[in-house]
């Protein structure tokens, strides 16, 4: 079993990403499509992208006019507390942070944001925030100050969810995973022969069978980065532009501990090396003359066909 760290441009680290099973401290997957855990069955080598990775990031924290809206392809929040991010360009990895939980702290305080959009001209380590996060490190006439960060589980009340995409049918079928409580790392859709067909992601955060999935019900499982497996057996087909709930929800990740000592160790760099606020805004970021930022398809330099 290999394990291993890995440091991106200085400001985005991979801590423990570990490909080992139980006997690595690893976490099993888990089958969870009937609202219960079960073993994966003899022969299945479990699904792809299990990697026991938390995200870790220093930068700078700015401000923009979010509306939960953005390149993820989350729908605007309706209401309560408007606590959310973009994640810079250098570490959106093709959108897998989408709809990942980070702990932000900041010069005079701390708070936990969900990424729902894309910052083009961030640099790697950097968060956008909702004026209602940034006030929670930092009053708001400061416009950009020193942060750390660490991905953490998302608070969740609820199972997770399948969003299905406009102009979806069987012979293409796109969806989404939203309400999930850790980042997704892969999903499947149980071809007829029984056997687990990865649907990749693609960088407007939806995973497209451009093969169709068929008229459905379709078998999905969805895997977090810790290698918890939640599977439904009867997704609904026929879906466009809808949501559908699985039975159950991603459960706490069994390196909880870990990432607690990762919010740590991240605050106590922030004491060891201060760094001081800068006075005044950038005016390309930080709230001042910003201009509204493009739909997903024009922030990701791309023009889809529908």
């Amino acid at each position: 079993m290999q394990r291993g760290v890995f440091v991106l441009a200085g400001a985005l680290a991979l801590v423990a990403c570990d490909a080992g099973g139980p006997e690595d401290g690893g976490a099993t997957p888990r089958d969870a499509g009937s609202g219960g855990a079960r073993d994966a069955a003899p022969g299945d080598a479990g699904p792809p992208g299990a990697c026991r990775a938390v995200l870790e990031g220093a930068g700078e924290g700015t401000y923009y006019d979010a509306t939960g809206a953005g390149a993820c392809g989350f729908p605007a929040q309706a209401g309560g507390a408007l606590l959310v991010a973009a994640m810079n360009a250098p570490d959106w990895a093709g959108s897998n942070v989408c709809g990942m939980c980070a702990h932000v702290v900041g010069p005079t305080g701390e708070v936990t944001v969900r990424v729902v959009d894309l910052c083009p001209e961030c640099a790697s380590g950097d968060l956008d925030l909702s004026p209602e996060a940034f006030e929670r490190i930092a009053p708001l006439r400061l416009g950009r100050v020193p942060i750390t960060w660490t991905e953490v589980p998302c608070e969740v009340s609820g199972p997770l969810v399948y969003h299905f995409k406009d102009g979806s049918n069987q012979w293409w079928t796109a969806l989404q995973i939203r309400a999930h409580r850790h980042r997704v790392a892969s999903v499947e859709a149980r071809e007829a022969g029984g056997t687990w067909r990865a649907i990749p992601r693609l960088d407007y955060n939806y995973f497209v069978a451009d093969w169709g999935l068929g008229p459905g019900p379709y078998a999905l499982r969805v895997t977090d980065i810790h290698g918890q497996v939640v599977a439904d057996e009867a997704v609904p087909g026929g879906l466009d532009d809808a949501d559908t709930p699985s039975a159950s929800q991603l459960p706490p990740a069994t390196d909880a501990r870990l990432t607690r000592r990762s919010a740590r160790a991240a605050r106590t760099r922030r004491r060891r090396s201060p760094r001081r606020a800068r006075s005044a805004p950038s005016p390309r970021r930080g709230g001042l003359a910003r201009s509204p930022r493009p739909p997903p398809s024009r922030a990701l330099g791309r023009t889809p066909w529908w």
